[in-house]
């Protein structure tokens, strides 16, 4: 039988159910895992590591949580069903699923069963031209109003004065070595492909 998934997203008294419907006794499978991490889940450890978004303690502990085999069960999507999951993090998966087109991902996801089978898979299917990114946000939107023919509308402009600037502390304060590893090893592609470094500059 044929394994497909539709979302749902429909209102349950007061609460708002967000789910995945699978047909076909593999898809079955798979969501009864996810309902199972969720039913197992530990509810006074997700409520004490997002008490404090500041505390670099509960960050290092939400983040090691969150990359775990059974975190990744928490993450939503399909991510802890595809083979992917095994060898690479959320990010990775993310990153390849938006800029896939729909039907190419849902068709071919699957056949990512190798590290090195990311980057192809990628360079073949990447449905965008130019990205824009968080961390250069200014810089990448400067490049996509010069490719429209609007150069006069530089980063610099684009910059201006920031005026809600974070209070929260330097990203490198946030990780010891252990997550800094934990990310590098989670995510390599993305790492390789826009030249990423830990944060400031530091060594894993």
């Amino acid at each position: 039988m044929e394994d497909k998934h539709s979302a749902l997203d429909f209102e349950s008294g007061e609460r708002l159910v967000i789910g995945t419907a699978w047909r076909g006794p593999a898809g079955w499978g798979r969501a009864l895992q996810d309902l199972r991490a969720h039913a197992t889940r530990d509810v006074a450890f997700w409520h004490d590591v997002y008490a404090d978004p500041h505390d670099p303690v509960r960050f290092r502990r939400w983040l090691t949580a969150l990359l775990s085999a059974k975190g990744r069960r928490l993450l939503g999507a399909d991510y802890a069903t595809r083979p992917l999951a095994e060898f690479a993090g959320f990010y990775t998966y993310r990153f390849l699923s938006v800029f896939t087109p729909v039907a190419t991902w849902r068709a071919y996801a699957d056949a990512i069963r190798r590290p090195e089978d990311i980057a192809p898979f990628f360079a073949r299917n990447c449905a965008v031209s130019m990205l824009i990114r968080t961390e250069s946000l200014e810089e990448d939107l400067a490049h996509v109003f010069a490719r429209i023919g609007r150069p006069e509308i530089t980063a610099d402009i684009l910059r201006g004065d920031r005026i809600n600037a974070s209070r929260r502390r330097k990203a490198e304060s946030y990780y010891d070595e252990a997550t800094l590893k934990l990310v590098a090893d989670s995510d390599p592609f993305m790492v390789s492909q826009f030249g990423y470094a830990p944060p400031g500059g530091a060594k894993r």
